[in-house]
């Protein structure tokens, strides 16, 4: 995106006026209480620290942006946000400075619970099987079964973008902070470094998530021995008729027969009952 159509994209959306910036803050109002609920059932500490760093270091790279551009702009004339621009005209400088800080503010909250969803739901971007990297690449969410679960695992890798790209203000805030315009012109563009944080952030959460793939935990079939000689259904003895029958054990042979007393092992009983259930 070139500089000329980046002024031109600002203009139209200029046209909008303050309706823009009131329905750009309320969103992110609505954002932070959706995804509050979506973590309700959340119990893991770990997972709230993570979400909690992520929102201590989004707010900074805010807060680094919010500072820089009111000591360059003081009157926000030069603020390349065209959301502060629209509250300027339409409520003057003081509602757009607290506008803008407070927006940051949700917006870092809404990073730190964004990763958080990430981390608890990162296993819906598993996907049946995979034995290597590659493999766990190409196959990435084939998992999902349902409509709703495809959505899940797509905002799932979203929200991992999502946190992440709230360090592009710390590159906004280091280019504004630059006095000489020879050595802003040689330093890459805002649109090349995002694009270029995108992918970085994409390759980021492929490899986080393949690494939880490969250390949960492996659960494996609980072993039951099964009689060869009866079906699996059979092996269930009862501890009370067991007891009865070694009690009396005259009365083993007709519990054979009909049925009660399948399959049970003749070594955990007297040498009396093993002889009567061989006879």
């Amino acid at each position: 995106m070139s500089n000329r159509t980046l002024i031109e994209s600002m203009s139209i959306v200029e046209q909008l006026g303050v309706g823009l910036p009131l329905l750009a803050w309320v969103s992110v109002v609505f954002a932070v209480g959706a995804m509050s609920f979506a973590l309700r059932h959340e119990r893991r500490v770990a997972v709230y620290t993570a979400g909690a760093g992520v929102a201590v270091l989004a707010l900074a790279a805010h807060l680094a942006d919010y500072l820089v551009t009111l000591h360059r702009s003081p009157d926000l004339a030069l603020a390349s946000n065209v959301l502060w621009r629209a509250t300027v005209d339409g409520f003057g400088l003081e509602a757009a400075k607290v506008y803008g800080l407070s927006g940051r503010i949700l917006i870092s909250i809404l990073a730190g619970q964004m990763f958080a969803f990430y981390l608890s739901n990162a296993r819906r971007l598993y996907p049946r099987r995979a034995r290597s990297f590659l493999e766990f690449a190409l196959r990435l969410g084939n998992r999902a079964g349902t409509a709703r679960q495809r959505g899940l695992a797509v905002l799932t890798w979203s929200a991992f973008l999502f946190a992440g790209m709230q360090a592009q203000c710390f590159y906004v805030a280091l280019f504004n902070a630059v006095d000489d315009p020879a050595r802003a012109g040689r330093m890459p563009s805002v649109p090349a470094v995002t694009v270029a944080l995108l992918l970085l952030l994409s390759a980021a959460c492929l490899t986080l998530t393949y690494a939880t793939f490969r250390a949960r935990p492996r659960l494996r079939a609980p072993y039951r021995e099964i009689d060869p000689v009866h079906s699996p259904s059979a092996v269930v003895r009862p501890p009370a008729v067991l007891g009865v029958a070694a009690r009396h054990p005259e009365s083993l042979d007709h519990l054979t027969v009909s049925g009660v007393v399948v399959g049970s092992r003749a070594t955990r009983h007297d040498p009396e009952l093993r002889s009567r259930s061989r006879s």
